[in-house]
C-alpha cells in the first residue's frame, strides 16, 4: 500500500516514507508476535503521531486538517491506554465532522447531523429506549453514516479534479477507513460469540493494514495545497 501512496506524492520526502514503513512494519509483526501488549498500543499511538507531525510540517495553513488528525490521535489514544470504546468512537464521530467540514464547507449540514447524533443519544439514555437500543450502539450507526457521506463527499471532489492527488488520497483513505472500521466491528463480533474467537486476532491485523494507510493517505487530503 505504501508503495502506491509513494507513486500517488512522488515529492514527499524519502524520509516520511522511510518513517511511515518502520511503523507499518512494526504494527503489521506486533498484530501478530505481540497482538495485545501495551507496547504494541503504544507503537500504534505513536505512529499516528507521526501522521499528525506531517501534516503540521507539510500543511502548516490547513488548520481543519490538523484539528482533525489530532482528533484522531485523542480517539486513538482512549482507545489504546483508556480502553473506553464509547468515548474513542465518539471522537472518531468528531473527527469525521471535522473531515465533512474541510471537504465540503458545508457547516449547517455538519452541525445538524452532529446535533441529531447528540440528541438521539440523550433521548435513549433518558427514556425506555435504551431498552431496545444501546447508546455504543446508535453511535456507532451515526458514525458510519458520517463516513460514508465523507465518501461520497470526496468521490465528488476527485470527480471535479481528478488530477489532484489530494482528492483521490482523501477518497482512498476514507474508503480504507472504512474498512478498517468494519474489521474492527467483526472483532468485536468475536468477543460476543457470533463470530469464532480465534478470528480476533485476524481482524485486529487487518483493523490496522488498512487503518494506517489510510491515516497516511487523510492525512495528504489537504484543501491548502497549490497544485501544479
Amino acid at each position: 500500500m505504501l508503495k502506491k501512496i509513494a507513486k500517488l506524492f512522488p515529492h514527499i520526502s524519502s524520509r516520511w516514507y522511510l518513517t511511515w514503513s518502520v511503523f507499518y512494519t512494526l504494527i503489521l509483526l506486533g498484530s501478530i508476535i505481540l497482538p495485545k501488549s501495551l507496547l504494541l498500543d503504544l507503537i500504534k499511538v505513536l505512529s499516528i503521531l507521526g501522521c499528525l507531525i506531517y501534516t503540521c510540517i507539510n500543511f502548516p495553513s490547513d488548520r481543519s486538517l490538523k484539528l482533525a488528525m489530532f482528533t484522531t490521535l485523542i480517539a486513538d489514544a482512549l482507545l489504546a491506554f483508556c480502553d473506553n470504546l464509547f468515548y474513542g468512537v465518539f471522537i472518531f464521530f468528531i473527527t469525521q465532522l471535522l473531515h465533512h467540514q474541510r471537504l465540503t464547507q458545508n457547516f449547517r449540514f455538519t452541525m445538524t447531523y452532529g446535533f441529531i447524533m447528540l440528541l438521539s443519544l440523550f433521548l435513549i439514555k433518558t427514556t425506555p429506549l435504551h431498552q431496545y437500543l444501546e447508546p455504543l450502539i446508535a453511535l456507532c450507526i451515526f458514525y458510519t453514516g458520517m463516513i460514508l457521506i465523507n465518501i461520497s463527499s470526496s468521490y465528488k471532489w476527485w470527480r471535479q479534479n481528478p488530477t489532484n492527488p489530494h482528492a483521490l488520497s482523501a477518497l482512498s483513505g476514507f474508503i480504507l477507513f472504512l474498512l478498517c472500521d468494519s474489521c474492527v466491528a467483526l472483532a468485536f463480533f468475536t468477543t460476543t460469540g457470533i463470530l469464532p474467537s480465534q478470528l480476533e486476532i485476524v481482524f485486529n491485523f487487518l483493523a490496522w493494514f488498512f487503518y494506517y494507510p489510510s491515516q497516511i493517505l487523510v492525512s495528504n487530503s489537504t484543501k491548502c495545497a497549490t497544485i501544479d
